[in-house]
């Protein structure tokens, strides 16, 4: 009988005969989760090129038509994908025949198990094709070329190396600007910043929709936008030159230069002239034109943003602003729900605003105060109607979270299911009143049950044409997931008048059947059907 120790050792005969022999082979001691690192090299030397192999020997192959299955633990697996810089290929060896094949394991895991939920698993099969045979070198160096290229785009350390080269190659046409380069998906975004006055000429075509963007720019400090194909001419700035005569820039965007820091007070204040609810630490900025002065801005680490202008020179007539808000709930994201920033002056000032009151702005730059103004505009009602009923479910939320011991994380996305919902208003119902009634043909229950004592007797009368119940019922199962937490609540009763039973009860045969301990019912409204929800 052969051992698991004479077949390590046989395939490792077979990969090292496989490799071509200028390759360089580091074997690993102790082996823990890569079994060797190989650097590729030819006879000028090494080529830089290293690649971790895990070896996987086998007496008794797995085959289909075209792969060899491997088991591979879930948690090498993750080691590999969560961790590792260098690309690892699965090596499988069927030492019967002296043959091995190979797999790049981060490219196959990326299209075979992105919608599975294989971490909760002990271990993966893993399906090496038979066309990657060990011993056709060519084309095992052809995927290790490509799996280099992969693994720099998905741990892309090079990228602040390659954005320093661009930036100074770019500082170094042009000393009189400063540049910053970031991404945003698969756009490259250039920032430009002048560190001092300056003369340089762009010329643009001469459209009137052009000239009006210009009078925004300049009157009301609005940003203009302009399609690269729109600039006619690029002088006096080898920098422009260079980035617009660039067939990849696609759009340039043109905003004032000199942004204030500025700093407000927000309060909502009622018909008495009295303040209801006040958020200090609004910061943003102030910038604008020769007729317009226009604020955006936020309160940190919050979901609330907002924006509102004002003309030069100031005169506000009725000291009046229009402001506008926005509720930016992602903010929020992955942040424990009873430790959100702001959230309970958040939610006054909001439904200080529902009731009728106006908003007072302070504004200040550096201590010194700017203007005090008001806001008397109404606010888009459909906006108002959202972000009051969003900010009043987390306040259930966290109502919840306080009772039964838990702190969830808000949504990433700040969305919240609809199943989400219900389960908050259920359990919110049942902390206040120790109730929660439905009524109509929307009552429904599904579920796993603990039944009575006559709960076999309520089963066959159900089917009666005139039975009405009530059915008295206990779920198994009390626990209830919210934003990721389970808990459980209760002990519940359920208490149902005038349903049917979806369930086939004629299936459930024998009284010892139900006193087995649990089964799965079953039951939907009717117009009259009750369904009550109560918490001993």
């Amino acid at each position: 009988m052969t051992t698991t120790r004479e077949i390590d050792r046989m395939a490792q005969d077979v990969f090292r005969s496989n490799i071509p022999p200028s390759w360089i082979i580091r074997e690993q001691h102790p082996d823990i989760y890569v079994d060797y690192f190989v650097e590729i090299a030819d006879s000028a030397g090494p080529c830089g090129l290293i690649f971790g192999v895990q070896l996987k020997g086998t007496k008794a192959p797995r085959y289909s038509e075209k792969t060899i299955k491997i088991s591979l633990k879930t948690k090498h697996l993750s080691y590999y994908l969560d961790k590792a810089k260098e690309p690892i290929f699965i090596v499988g060896v069927d030492v019967k025949i002296k043959q091995g094949y190979w797999l790049f394991i981060h490219e196959w895991s990326k299209n075979e198990l992105q919608k599975r939920n294989w971490r909760n698993q002990k271990k993966i099969d893993v399906k090496i094709p038979l066309a990657n045979t060990l011993s056709d070198a060519r084309k095992l160096r052809q995927a290790i070329l490509q799996a280099e290229t992969y693994m720099r785009d998905l741990w892309p350390s090079s990228i602040p190396a390659a954005i320093k080269h661009e930036k100074e190659s770019l500082e170094q046409l042009d000393h009189r600007i400063h540049v910053d380069i970031s991404y945003r998906g698969e756009k490259t975004i250039y920032k430009l910043y002048a560190k001092e006055a300056f003369n340089f000429n762009i010329q643009f075509k001469n459209l009137p929709q052009l000239r009006d963007k210009f009078t925004e720019l300049y009157d009301r400090g609005s940003t203009a936008t302009f399609d690269t194909d729109e600039v006619v001419q690029i002088g006096d700035s080898p920098l422009f030159e260079r980035l617009l005569g660039n067939a990849k820039v696609e759009k340039l965007l043109i905003e004032p230069g000199k942004k204030v820091e500025s700093s407000l007070v927000l309060a909502t204040v009622d018909q008495k002239g009295n303040e209801k609810a006040v958020l200090y630490e609004v910061s943003g900025k102030l910038f604008g034109g020769k007729k317009e002065v226009r604020f955006e801005g936020g309160l940190k680490e919050s979901p609330l943003k907002l924006n509102f202008s004002f003309p030069l020179p100031v005169s506000y007539k009725d000291n009046t602003l229009r402001i506008n808000l926005e509720f930016d709930s992602p903010v929020w994201g992955n942040l424990p729900i009873l430790d959100l920033p702001f959230f309970d002056k958040l939610r006054n000032f909001f439904e200080s605003i529902q009731e009728g009151d106006i908003i007072k702005i302070v504004c200040e730059i550096k201590g010194n105060h700017i203007f005090t103004a008001r806001s008397n505009s109404i606010i888009d009602p459909c906006f108002m109607e959202w972000t009051i009923r969003h900010l009043q479910l987390l306040d259930k939320v966290r109502l919840i979270a306080r009772e039964v011991g838990i702190n969830p994380t808000y949504p990433k996305n700040g969305f919240i299911s609809k199943d989400e919902i219900e389960t908050i208003l259920l359990l919110n119902q049942l902390i206040l009143t120790g109730k929660h009634r439905q009524s109509g043909v929307g009552v429904i229950f599904r579920g796993t049950l603990v039944p009575k004592e006559n709960f076999y007797k309520i089963l066959h009368e159900s089917m009666a044409k005139d039975f009405s119940g009530p059915i008295v019922i206990e779920p198994k199962d009390q626990k209830f997931n919210l934003f990721g937490k389970v808990f459980e609540f209760g002990p519940l009763h359920y208490t149902l008048t005038k349903t049917k039973f979806v369930t086939n009860v004629s299936n459930i045969i024998t009284k010892e059947q139900i006193n087995e301990g649990a089964i799965y019912v079953e039951l939907s409204g009717e117009p009259d059907s009750e369904l009550i929800i109560s918490k001993q």
